[in-house]
């Protein structure tokens, strides 16, 4: 029975882990969302412990949590990592 309790404490954790979704975000005068493909590539930078990722327009620095205009390096706008359950 004790088998049992470890089990299901491990599969309610399992469907609540992959319940949760990750969800990337700048603000310039508002939080916005990254698109689909670019929340992807910055989580995965992020789960490799990567300091950058390059996108097409900006170079997202994850450990000060910034983006730079690639076409104006003055240009800096925060960003935030948020999970949602």
């Amino acid at each position: 029975m004790l088998f049992c309790r470890s089990f299901d404490t491990m599969a309610t954790s399992s469907v609540q882990e992959t319940q949760q979704r990750i969800i990337w975000m700048w603000k310039s005068n508002e939080w916005k969302r990254y698109s689909d493909i670019e929340n992807r590539m910055i989580e995965l930078a992020y789960q490799q412990n990567e300091n950058q990722v390059k996108l097409d327009d900006f170079s997202i620095n994850l450990k000060d949590l910034v983006q730079t205009s690639k076409n104006d390096p003055n240009k800096q706008e925060p960003i935030k990592r948020v999970t949602i359950t």
